[in-house]
C-alpha cells in the first residue's frame, strides 16, 4: 500500500474544474500507450540492427537523466531510417513522443518555426488540438508543462544548431529519463548544441550491399545468376550507400541486360541525378574556399597524404579540410585523405556542368584532349591532372600553356604503369614552350620531355617539384627564389648533369636520387 501511495497521477488543478477533463486525460495516455504511433518504415531494411543497438547503447535508457544524442553522416546512408527505427523501438517507454521532420527547411521564419512548436506539443501532449499565438507562447508551455514529463523527441535534419535553440532553449526543459534526438549532416553542430554522444552511420558492408540491391532489382534477397556480374559492377560502384543501392536497383528492375549494361556505361560519366542531388546537398552552407577545397580534393588530391595536401594548398586548408571531414564529405585514414566515390562523382559533376571554355580543372583524357586541341577556353583553369599511361601522343601548341595563367597545379603522370611498360614521352612540346608559372604550387611532371623548364619559369610559389624519369639536363639557369619549396624530385633523370643555386630555398628534401641535392 505504502508503495501504491507514493505513485503519482492525475488530480484537478481548480477546485471547479469538472472530472471529466483528467478522465480524459487518462483515456488518451492509455489509449497512446495500448496503440503507439510508429512511423512508416520502408520494406528490406538490411544492416540497420547494429545501428539500432548501438544507438540504443548510447541513449542509455537504464539513466534518469535527460540525454542527447546525434546522428550524422552524409546523405543518403540511412539516418532517416535509423532515427525512425530507433523511435519506434523505444517510443512505448515515454510519456510522450515527437518526431520533427524537416527542421533545416522548416525553421527560416517564425510562421514555421510555430507550426514546428505546436507539432512539437501535440506529438507530446495527451489530446487535444493546441493553438499557440506566439512563438514564446510555445516555448513557455514547453518550459512549464513539460518539465516533468519523461519524453522523447526528434529533431530531423538540423543544420543550424540555433534551429533547435529556437525551439528548445535547453534540454534541461524535460523531465527526467526524456531522451532527444537529432540528426544532421554536420557533426560540428552537435559539438555546438551539446550532445552527450554522437554516433556516425556508416555505409553497409559488401554482403549487406548485395541483399539490398537485389530486393529493389529483383524483388528477392538473393540476386539472379545471369546478372550476378553486372549487380557485383554497380553494387561496387555503390559502395555501401543505401540510398544509391536503392535507386541503382529500383531503376533496373525488369530490365533486360542491353538495358543493364547500357546503364552501367552511363554511369561511368553521368552520375545517377537523384543520388547526386541527394549527396550535393552536404556543400550548402560551405563558405568559397571550403568548396574549393572540397572540388580540389574531388578531382586531383583524393588519397593524398594530409600534410601534403596542407602543403599544395593555401593556410586555411586545415580548418577547411576539418569542416570537410565534420561534413562526412571526407574521411582521413592513416594520414591520407580519402572521399567517397559517390562524392567525388558528385564533385566532377559541378564542374562538368559549367560550359568547357568555364571549367577550373581538368582531369578526364577525353577533356583535356578537346581542351588542347581546342587550343582556347584554359583561361579559367586551375588545376590539370592528366594521366599518361592511357593517353595517346598529343603535339601541344605553345599557346594553350601561355594561356592557363591561374595554372595552381600540375600533374602529368602514369597511373598504370607496369615493369613491362615503356614510359614514353606522350606529350610533345616545341623547345621556346612557356607556360604561366607565378600561381603554380605543385609541379609533377614524369617523363618531362625538354632539357630544362621554360625560360619564364618563375617558380615564387612553388611547393613542391617532381619530374621523375625526364631528359631534364638543368632545371633553369641562372638563380631562382624559392622561398616556398619544400619537395624536389628528379629520380631517374639520366640526363642531368647540373643543379642550380637553392640558397633562396628554406627547407628541401630530396629524393632518393642520387642526382638531387638536399
Amino acid at each position: 500500500m505504502t508503495e501504491a501511495g507514493s505513485l503519482s497521477g492525475w488530480h484537478v488543478i481548480k477546485d471547479h474544474e469538472y472530472e471529466s477533463k483528467p478522465i480524459e486525460e487518462i483515456i488518451n495516455h492509455i489509449l497512446k500507450r495500448l496503440n503507439p504511433k510508429f512511423l512508416p518504415i520502408k520494406e528490406h531494411m538490411v544492416g540497420m540492427d547494429v545501428h539500432l543497438e548501438e544507438l540504443k547503447s548510447l541513449l542509455k535508457m537504464q539513466l534518469d537523466d535527460v540525454r542527447m544524442v546525434g546522428i550524422y553522416g552524409i546523405g543518403g546512408i540511412g539516418k532517416t531510417t535509423i532515427a525512425k527505427m530507433v523511435y519506434n523501438d523505444i517510443l512505448c517507454q515515454f510519456n510522450g513522443a515527437s518526431f520533427l521532420e524537416g527542421v533545416k527547411n522548416r525553421s527560416q521564419c517564425n510562421n514555421d518555426r510555430l507550426q514546428l512548436l505546436q507539432e512539437l506539443l501535440h506529438g507530446i501532449m495527451e489530446g487535444g488540438h493546441l493553438k499557440l499565438e506566439s512563438i514564446y507562447d510555445g516555448m513557455n508551455m514547453i518550459k512549464g508543462r513539460l518539465g516533468s514529463k519523461k519524453v522523447l523527441v526528434v529533431f530531423y535534419d538540423v543544420d543550424d544548431s540555433d534551429k533547435v535553440q529556437r525551439l528548445v532553449r535547453s534540454y534541461e526543459w524535460f523531465g527526467p529519463g526524456s531522451r532527444i534526438i537529432i540528426t544532421t549532416r554536420d557533426k560540428q553542430l552537435l559539438d555546438e548544441y551539446g550532445v552527450h554522444a554522437s554516433y556516425e552511420a556508416k555505409v553497409l558492408e559488401d554482403k549487406e550491399a548485395i541483399e539490398l540491391f537485389s530486393w529493389h532489382a529483383f524483388k528477392v534477397q538473393n540476386i539472379r545468376e545471369d546478372y550476378v556480374d553486372m549487380s557485383n559492377r554497380l553494387v561496387d560502384y555503390a559502395k555501401g550507400l543505401p540510398l544509391a543501392l536503392e535507386v541503382l536497383g529500383s531503376s533496373l528492375y525488369n530490365k533486360t541486360k542491353d538495358e543493364w549494361k547500357s546503364a552501367i556505361e552511363k554511369l561511368k560519366k553521368n552520375p545517377n541525378r537523384k543520388i547526386n542531388d541527394m549527396l550535393k546537398i552536404s556543400l550548402d552552407g560551405l563558405d568559397d574556399s571550403q568548396v574549393e577545397v572540397f572540388l580540389d580534393i574531388a578531382c586531383f588530391l583524393k588519397g593524398e597524404a594530409k600534410d601534403c595536401i596542407l602543403r599544395i594548398l593555401d593556410d586555411h586548408a586545415e580548418y577547411d579540410i576539418r569542416v570537410l571531414r565534420d561534413r562526412c564529405l571526407i574521411t582521413i585514414s592513416a594520414t591520407r585523405v580519402q572521399m567517397h566515390d559517390l562524392i567525388q562523382q558528385m564533385g566532377w559533376s559541378i564542374i562538368r556542368e559549367k560550359h568547357p571554355s568555364k571549367r577550373t580543372r581538368l582531369w578526364d583524357i577525353d577533356d583535356i584532349h578537346k581542351a588542347l586541341s581546342a587550343q582556347e577556353g584554359m583561361e579559367q583553369v586551375e588545376a590539370i591532372s592528366y594521366d599518361l599511361s592511357r593517353s595517346k601522343d598529343i603535339q601541344v601548341n605553345k599557346k594553350v600553356y601561355e594561356n592557363m595563367k591561374k595554372l595552381r597545379f600540375l600533374k602529368l603522370y602514369w597511373g598504370d604503369y607496369h615493369g613491362s611498360m615503356t614510359k614514353t614521352y606522350k606529350v610533345f612540346l616545341p623547345k621556346d614552350c612557356e607556360f604561366p608559372s607565378q600561381e603554380l604550387r605543385y609541379l609533377y611532371w614524369e617523363a618531362y620531355p625538354l632539357q630544362t623548364l621554360p625560360s619564364n619559369f618563375n617558380g615564387e610559389n612553388l611547393v613542391e617539384l617532381h619530374m621523375r624519369n625526364s631528359t631534364i639536363k638543368q632545371l633553369w639557369k641562372g638563380r631562382k627564389v624559392l622561398g616556398k619549396l619544400k619537395i624536389i624530385d628528379l629520380s631517374d633523370s639520366r640526363l642531368l648533369t647540373k643543379m642550380p643555386n637553392y640558397q633562396a630555398c628554406r627547407i628541401l628534401r630530396s629524393s632518393t636520387s642520387p642526382f638531387v641535392k638536399g
